[in-house]
C-alpha cells in the first residue's frame, strides 16, 4: 500500500511539474506574441502568378491591414526592435462554379480559397496558410476594384500573422 502511495505522490509531482512547465511555455509564446517591431514591411517578391489586379489589391490590403493587426506593437523610434517583413506567395480562389481551382478541404468536401506567406523576423521565417470558405458564390470582378474573398484572406492573413510573431 505505501508503494502504492508513494507512487501516486509521485505522479502528482510530475503532474504538477509539468503543468508548471507547460505554463512557462506558454508564457513565453505570449511574450514572443507580444514582441515590438520597428517596422511592419509588405514584400510581394515572392508572390507567385495570379491576376496583377488581384495582386496589387492584396498588397494595398496588407500594407492596410498589418499595421491595424500590430497596433501597438509597432514602435519606430525603437532602433533595437527587428522589422517584421511579410512575404505573401500565393492566393488560390476556388472556383464559384464547384470545381477545384482552390484547395480541396477533404473534411468539408468543398474548394476553399487559401493564402499562403512567410513572415521574416531576425533571419527566423514564420509560414502561414489561412484558408476560407468562397462564402456566397460567383463573384464577378467586371465593375469592381476589389474582391472581397482576397480583402477576407488579407485580413485573416494579417491577423494570424500578428498571432504567431
Amino acid at each position: 500500500m505505501k508503494s502504492k502511495l508513494s507512487h501516486s505522490a509521485s505522479f502528482k509531482r510530475v503532474a504538477a511539474a509539468a503543468a508548471l512547465s507547460l505554463l512557462g511555455l506558454s508564457g513565453a509564446a505570449q511574450a514572443q506574441a507580444n514582441s515590438v517591431f520597428q517596422a511592419v514591411r509588405v514584400d510581394m517578391s515572392e508572390m507567385r502568378g495570379g491576376p496583377a489586379q488581384t495582386i496589387q489589391q492584396l498588397q494595398t490590403c496588407l500594407s492596410r491591414e498589418l499595421p491595424r493587426a500590430f497596433a501597438g506593437r509597432i514602435v519606430p523610434g525603437d532602433r533595437s526592435a527587428p522589422v517584421l517583413v511579410v512575404r505573401p506567395q500565393s492566393v488560390f480562389l476556388a472556383s464559384a462554379a464547384g470545381g477545384s481551382v482552390g484547395t480541396f478541404d477533404r473534411e468539408i468536401g468543398m474548394s476553399i480559397d487559401t493564402m499562403e506567406g512567410v513572415g521574416i523576423v531576425s533571419g527566423r521565417r514564420i509560414p502561414l496558410t489561412v484558408s476560407a470558405s468562397p462564402g456566397g458564390g460567383a463573384f464577378s470582378q467586371l465593375g469592381y476594384t476589389t474582391n472581397p474573398r482576397v480583402e477576407t484572406l488579407c485580413q485573416s492573413f494579417a491577423l494570424w500573422m500578428a498571432r504567431r510573431t
